[in-house]
């Protein structure tokens, strides 16, 4: 930060909305500030709008892998709990890397779950803890953590619930990746 003081900058934030409304550098990664230059504002801009078309764009790809499957499970999501919503958000992470998409095709779904609690093994190499525990509130929530359980990305913190506006915003990550990951692919 000292050596772009006083010079045009660039800052890529993160909102966070629960407590006090706060601005923190998104990615927590140096490069969330960059010099402001000429290419650099053009660069973040055409990305801005790249994201923002894939977003207004998007539909659903029912041919997706698992997609029926994903479905089946996301819609007894919100009818059952406990042990039972449990072993659905086990199922969703146990189909693996090649379900992500027909997971995040499917994620925006706002009812709440009955039990508001989810565990997932934890396979960080650095983990201090043989469980994550969080407390989504609704489907959205819960999906998310399962989709950061099977791929390590992250686009926000909804996995303890969130407002409308963080909801919208990983969402909207989830389907830039699910989109990026289709180029990727070839498809």
């Amino acid at each position: 930060m000292l050596g772009l003081a006083g010079e045009p900058a660039i800052l890529f934030l993160t909102r966070v909305d629960d407590g006090p409304v706060g601005l923190y550098f998104a990615g927590y990664t140096p490069d969330a500030l960059k010099r402001a230059t000429d290419l650099t504002v053009a660069a973040a801009r055409a990305e801005a709008a790249r994201q923002a078309q894939i977003v207004a764009s998007w539909r659903a790809d029912t041919t997706l892998p698992h997609f029926a499957e994903v479905r089946a499970l996301i819609a007894s999501l919100g009818q059952v709990n406990g042990d039972q919503q449990q072993r659905v958000f086990d199922r969703l992470e146990a189909l693996g890397e090649v379900a992500v998409p027909a997971i995040i095709a499917q994620m925006d779904d706002r009812r709440p779950l009955r039990t508001q609690a989810i565990s997932l093994v934890n396979h960080a190499q650095d983990a201090f803890e043989g469980m994550r525990h969080y407390g989504p509130e609704q489907v959205v929530d819960g999906l998310d953590a399962v989709l950061n359980q099977v791929t390590g990305e992250s686009f926000g913190s909804i996995v303890n619930g969130g407002s409308t506006r963080q909801r919208d915003a990983v969402v909207a990550g989830w389907k830039v990746f699910a989109a990026d990951l289709a180029c990727k692919q070839g498809k």
